[in-house]
Order: structure tokens, then C-alpha cells, then sequence
């Protein structure tokens, strides 16, 4: 059971694969890869190699320590807790919960 908060709504999600209408938007979990559109923003999550795409920059994610090609700058990460400034834009991954803020809106992945 997974909490998602997005845009100040929390929306709860059981089974696999789950659709939420969020706001408006429309939240999509299931099986990897995992889509997530957030005001119109869209983060697609997969295994070990996941792609970001945050307001239209590309974030890759690979193996550790893991590499973020961020409007074509390289960004290497190697501890748990990381801060991503993307283009003015702060990415942060930390332990569960995990942070996103994509272009000023938080997408917040939780356990209960």
C-alpha cells in the first residue's frame, strides 16, 4: 500500500496496475515501467536504467553510482540520500519516503 501525494491530494493505491485521477491528472501505477503524469509532466520509472523526464530534460538513471544527464550535464550520484539541481529545478532522492520536485510540483512516494 502506497501513499502518493500530488498537488496536495493523497490518493492511497492497492492493486497493480491502478489508474488515479488525481486533479486532474491522471496517475497511472503499474508493472514496470512505471508511467507517472504529474500536472502534465511526465516521470516514466523502469528497472535499474530509468528515465526522468522532467519538464522536458532528460534525467537517466543507470546503475550505482548512478548517472543523471540533466539538460546535458552529467551529474553522478553514489549515497542514498542525494540532491539533483536540474536546470534551477531540485530533484531530491532520499530513503522511503522519496521526494520528487518536478518543476515546483512535489510527487511524494511514501510507505503507510
Amino acid at each position: 500500500m502506497t501513499i502518493y501525494n500530488c498537488d496536495g491530494k493523497v490518493i492511497r493505491i492497492a492493486a497493480s496496475p491502478t489508474t488515479y485521477n488525481c486533479d486532474g491528472k491522471v496517475i497511472r501505477i503499474g508493472a514496470s515501467p512505471t508511467t507517472y503524469n504529474c500536472d502534465g509532466k511526465v516521470i516514466r520509472m523502469a528497472t535499474t536504467q530509468t528515465i526522468y523526464n522532467c519538464d522536458g530534460k532528460v534525467i537517466r538513471i543507470g546503475a550505482s553510482p548512478t548517472t543523471y544527464n540533466c539538460d546535458g550535464k552529467v551529474i553522478r550520484m553514489a549515497t542514498t540520500q542525494t540532491i539533483y539541481n536540474c536546470d534551477g529545478k531540485v530533484i531530491r532522492i532520499a530513503t522511503t519516503p522519496t521526494t520528487y520536485n518536478c518543476d515546483g510540483k512535489v510527487i511524494r512516494i511514501a510507505e503507510p
